[in-house]
């Protein structure tokens, strides 16, 4: 969920998007859109909080190797969703990258599955793929980044 109305090219960035769980379901994968310069080491990552200002905890992390301008996805997780919980879903990449976004605040509210878009999630200075990562920042609205959030029916 997301648009492509704005973007940049930037390297070593983290970005992703908070969403208000209204229902318990199975999150199954999720994907970013992203223009990869070449071969490109990306870091998914899933946080929760029960506010969406946090504080966030990880629960969830995997590195994949990719390349191109596509959907890239985190790969399998079947991870368990909690009604009324916030989940940070995002993406880092150790490479020269095009982000994509939707107009400010056009997107909260909005149904994405997992449930309503309230927020984003960010950093201007991934380190690369570790396990231990926590973006710098969560947000209320702003820029939402284009994703696609696959949950269990």
């Amino acid at each position: 969920m997301g648009g492509r109305d704005l973007n940049w090219t930037t390297s070593r960035y983290w970005r992703g998007n908070i969403y208000e769980a209204y229902r318990a379901t199975t999150l199954r994968r999720f994907s970013s859109y992203l223009g990869l310069a070449g071969s490109c080491t990306l870091g998914f990552y899933v946080f929760t909080s029960s506010s969406v200002s946090g504080p966030y905890t990880r629960v969830w992390s995997a590195s994949v190797t990719s390349s191109g301008t596509a959907y890239h996805s985190s790969g399998p997780l079947d991870l368990p969703v909690t009604s009324g919980t916030y989940y940070a879903l995002g993406v880092g990449w150790d490479c020269s990258a095009t982000y994509y976004s939707a107009t400010y605040d056009t997107m909260t509210g909005r149904d994405a599955g997992i449930g309503y878009v309230r927020g984003n999630a960010f950093s201007n200075s991934y380190p690369g793929y570790s396990p231990a990562f926590m973006p710098s920042n969560f947000n209320a609205g702003g820029p939402h980044y284009d994703q696609i959030v696959t949950v269990a029916p």
